[in-house]
């Protein structure tokens, strides 16, 4: 069985929430497809926290509205839903609102899925940025965390980005190259996968 099958059995992937506005007839080559995302996690190479960047988003040249361009999602669950390098809050930080006028949750199972599954992906990765990733899941814990900084993103769409690059994590070079392995582990070409 492959990695990516173990994968999808271990976290019993569940059916797409419906997440906002999805550009139709619009995907990239790896099968990534535009999604609502609220805020992305800025970190440093030592993992920590530095800043939330918000939409617009700046891609080249153009300014988008509040999506972009994400890996399709991997798991989902009643706290939320999570894809490669990206995820609710809930799967990304652990953290989440059940109810709009009620406190925050902590979800640490719905985290620790998120930290296992980036974890056995990402693990060989020699990349800065990625490597950075995997220090901020290694630290974070939604139940001892100070969410000061992060109290915003509660119940949102998160994305990431390395504070040393104009990019989103999951569209980095690098990222692209481990999904394009993961989603297509025996390599065959898309013209020949599509025939099959």
């Amino acid at each position: 069985m492959s990695l990516r099958k173990e994968l999808a059995a271990a976290f019993r992937r569940s059916a797409s929430p419906d997440i906002g506005h999805i550009k139709a007839n619009d995907s990239s080559a790896d099968g990534y497809t535009w999604r609502k995302v609220d805020l992305a996690l800025v970190i440093n190479s030592a993992g920590e926290l530095v800043n939330l960047d918000r939409p617009p988003w700046r891609i080249g040249a153009k300014r988008s509205s509040n999506t972009l361009l994400t890996p399709p999602q991997q798991f989902a669950d009643s706290g939320g839903f999570s894809g490669f390098l990206w995820g609710h809050s809930s799967h990304a930080l652990g953290i989440g609102r059940p109810h709009r006028d009620r406190g925050l949750r902590a979800y640490p199972e719905a985290f620790n899925r998120f930290r296992t599954f980036h974890r056995a992906v990402l693990g060989r990765a020699e990349n800065a940025s990625i490597r950075a990733f995997l220090l901020f899941l290694q630290r974070w814990n939604p139940e001892t965390a100070d969410l000061g900084p992060v109290i915003d993103s509660a119940g949102a769409t998160l994305a990431f980005r390395f504070h040393y690059e104009d990019c989103f994590l999951h569209d980095s070079h690098a990222a692209r190259l481990i999904w394009k392995r993961l989603s297509n582990p025996a390599g065959i070409p898309a013209e020949q996968a599509g025939a099959a």
